[in-house]
C-alpha cells in the first residue's frame, strides 16, 4: 500500500487544467475495508461537452460501484465517504 495524502492534495491535483486532452486517474483504496480495496477516483473532459470537465468514483472493479459528478464541489472527496455508498450523485 502506498503513503496516504490528504484531501486537500487531492482537491489540488484534480483542479489542474487537463487542456481539454488529459485525463486524471488516482487509485485508492479506504483503510479498514477490504471491499474497498481497489477504488479509483479521477477527472476527465466531458466526453458530452469537451468544455467541462466531469468526475467519477469507481468503488468496485467491475463498474458496479461508479459515480459520476459534473463538478469538483459536488464530487469532493471529503463528502466521499458519505455520499457515494448510498447511491449516485450528480
Amino acid at each position: 500500500m502506498g503513503d496516504m495524502i490528504s484531501f486537500e492534495e487531492i482537491t489540488a491535483f484534480l483542479q489542474r487544467d487537463l487542456k481539454q486532452r488529459y485525463c486524471i486517474e488516482i487509485r485508492f483504496s479506504v483503510k479498514g475495508m477490504a471491499e474497498y480495496d481497489f477504488c479509483r477516483m479521477g477527472k476527465m473532459p466531458d466526453p458530452a461537452n469537451q468544455a467541462k470537465d466531469c468526475y467519477w468514483y469507481g468503488l468496485s472493479p467491475d463498474g458496479s460501484q461508479a459515480y459520476d459528478y459534473d463538478n469538483l464541489d459536488v464530487f469532493s472527496p471529503r463528502r466521499f465517504l458519505t455520499v457515494a455508498p448510498y447511491g449516485r450523485s450528480g
